[in-house]
């Protein structure tokens, strides 16, 4: 079945992948942060995650490392914001 973007739909949050970081306390060192990211990895790559990424039509799969979770996190986190106060999604 083919995405949003694939069908022509442009706007900024049908274009987003969703994600789900796993996310920690400010200040949590570094390493830790890293042995977390290393079990999402191989997490990621067992069959049945595969399966239901394939069965769900979710294109992505984890990403490679902190760096870059934090950089894909600070760019879509925008929109999802803004397409939340949109709606009125409040958190409590």
């Amino acid at each position: 079945m083919p995405r949003f973007a694939e069908q022509g739909i442009t706007h900024p949050v049908f274009t987003l992948e969703g994600h789900l970081p796993i996310c920690a306390p400010a200040g949590t060192p570094n390493e830790i942060l890293e042995k977390m990211a290393e079990g999402i990895l191989e997490a990621g790559a067992s069959p049945k995650i595969k399966e239901l990424h394939q069965t769900f039509g979710i294109a992505c799969g984890p990403v490679a490392n902190l760096a870059q979770v934090r950089q894909t996190w600070a760019k879509d986190s925008v929109q999802w914001i803004n397409m939340a106060d949109k709606l009125g999604i409040k958190l409590d």
